[in-house]
C-alpha cells in the first residue's frame, strides 16, 4: 500500500486510480434450484448498494424488477409452497430481514419465492405492493487480476456500487489509498505492476596480445576497431 501511495503521488496524483482487484457476484437461489430458468434476472439496475464482500440479497419490487441490498434490511416477502416445478406463491405482510424471511418460509411452506421466468415474475408482481424478498442471493468474491491469492484488505469505510456481475477495484488516494469498488466501466488512471527484469550480468574478459609486425600502431582506431572485432567473434556474448 505505501509503495503503491508513493508511485501515484509522485507522479502528482491523489485520487482514484485502477488496481488489479475485481469483484464477482455468485448468485445462487435459497432452495438449491439450477434447473431451466434458474438464470433468469429481472434487474431494476446493474448495481447493488453493498459493503465489499458481504451477502446480497434481492428484493422483488411491484412493478416486477429487482434490486439487491443488505441482507439485514427489513421487508416483507414472498414464499412458495407445492414443488420447485409447480410453486404456489404466498406473499407475507410481515416484515423481517431475509434470513428470518428465509426461516419462516421453510418452517411454514417450502422456502423462499424462486423466479424461473417472466410468467412467475408476473404472478409474484401481482401479490405485494413495495419490495418483498426473494430467494435469491449472492457473494461478492474478489480476486486478483494476476490470479494471486491475499488475505489483506483495505476497504473504503463506505458502501459501494457493485455491479450484479463484475464490478472494478480502486484505491482513493485521498483515503489513505483505501479500496472501494466502482463500475468498470469508468475511465481512471491505473497503476502497473511486474517481475522487474532480471540485473544485466557482465563479464571480463582478459586477452593477450601479440604484435607479430612491430610498425602497428594500436593506438590506431581502425586497429583498435579490428582487434575489437576478433575478440567478439572469439567470445560472443
Amino acid at each position: 500500500m505505501n509503495q503503491l501511495i508513493n508511485t501515484v503521488s509522485s507522479a502528482g496524483y491523489n485520487s482514484d486510480v485502477w488496481i488489479g482487484l475485481y469483484s464477482k457476484v455468485e448468485w445462487k437461489w435459497s432452495d438449491g434450484y439450477t434447473g431451466s430458468g434458474a438464470e433468469f434476472r429481472s434487474w431494476q439496475t446493474g448495481e447493488l448498494y453493498i459493503n465489499s464482500e458481504t451477502k446480497a440479497c434481492v428484493m422483488s419490487y411491484s412493478t416486477g424488477e429487482w434490486w439487491g441490498g443488505e441482507c439485514t434490511w427489513v421487508v416483507r416477502f414472498i414464499c412458495y409452497k407445492g414443488t420447485q416445478l409447480e410453486p404456489e406463491y404466498v406473499f407475507v405482510n410481515q416484515a423481517m430481514n431475509w434470513s428470518s424471511a428465509q426461516r419462516h418460509c421453510r418452517e411454514n411452506f417450502v422456502d423462499l419465492a424462486t423466479v424461473r421466468n417472466q410468467s412467475e415474475n408476473t404472478e409474484i408482481q401481482n401479490l405485494a405492493s413495495g419490495w418483498a424478498w426473494i430467494s435469491l442471493f449472492g457473494y461478492p468474491r474478489v480476486h486478483w487480476s494476476d490470479g494471486s491469492v491475499s488475505s489483506f484488505r483495505s476497504w473504503y469505510s463506505s458502501g459501494h456500487e457493485i455491479h450484479v456481475t463484475v464490478t472494478c477495484g480502486a484505491a482513493a488516494l485521498q483515503n489513505s489509498g483505501n479500496w472501494r469498488l466502482l463500475p468498470c466501466e469508468t475511465r481512471l488512471p491505473f497503476v502497473c505492476s511486474g517481475i522487474p527484469p532480471p540485473p544485466v550480468k557482465r563479464q571480463v574478459v582478459k586477452l593477450r596480445m601479440k604484435v607479430e609486425d612491430s610498425s602497428v600502431d594500436l593506438n590506431d582506431p581502425a586497429v583498435k576497431a579490428g582487434i575489437l572485432k576478433k575478440a567478439s567473434l572469439q567470445h560472443p556474448s
